[in-house]
């Protein structure tokens, strides 16, 4: 909980380099004239506000003013602030359940916010017939069977011999030696 709250309020060592607060890059991803991380031209035109980091921000403040009433009884601070004042419960004998509460938290707005301003990339869906099962749509959404796994959990793409094709329908799965062959099968 106290590396959440510190990365949640303050800057903080990330990557190999310091990073503002979570809270900050959140404000800051909310702000009018972001131009989604392109570089800006002439006839670009800017985004007025991402509702999606503002609604994310407002929904943390939301539950942490409402916890930190709870706890006490005042809401003068700014939302840093607040946060910064559940580090004091981490060791309250009087209140048991609420590091437990508080820790959960601050670690998933944390999460929440990182995930937002990194997300990483999905699977590719491949639009053609499984070579084991025949499926080519699989369950009751009739959602595309054959996944193919070509990231990384960072999003860079991954070499051609760590990818990976898997069949929702029926869980087959080929790897790096037996992509060559399906590559062939899915074409014809």
């Amino acid at each position: 909980m106290r590396e959440s709250i510190h990365r949640l309020t303050r800057e903080h060592f990330r990557d190999g380099r310091m990073r503002p607060s979570l809270l900050d890059q959140i404000q800051g991803a909310a702000q009018p004239d972001r131009t989604g991380g392109a570089a800006p031209s002439s006839t670009e035109l800017k985004i007025p506000v991402d509702v999606g980091a503002i609604s994310l921000y407002q929904d943390i403040e939301r539950v942490a003013r409402d916890d930190h009433w709870r706890l006490f009884k005042t809401d003068q601070a700014t939302l840093a602030e607040v946060i910064q004042a559940f580090d004091d419960v981490i060791t309250a004998d009087e209140l048991p359940e609420w590091p437990d509460h508080l820790g959960r938290n601050t670690d998933a707005w944390a999460e929440q916010i990182h995930s937002y301003l990194n997300p990483t990339k999905p699977p590719r869906r491949l639009n053609r017939p499984c070579p084991a099962c025949g499926q080519r749509l699989h369950g009751p959404d009739r959602e595309i069977a054959l996944t193919l796994y070509c990231y990384a959990d960072d999003g860079t793409m991954l070499k051609w011999d760590q990818w990976s094709v898997e069949c929702r329908g029926c869980s087959a799965r080929w790897e790096s030696d037996r992509l060559e062959w399906l590559s062939k099968v899915l074409a014809e």
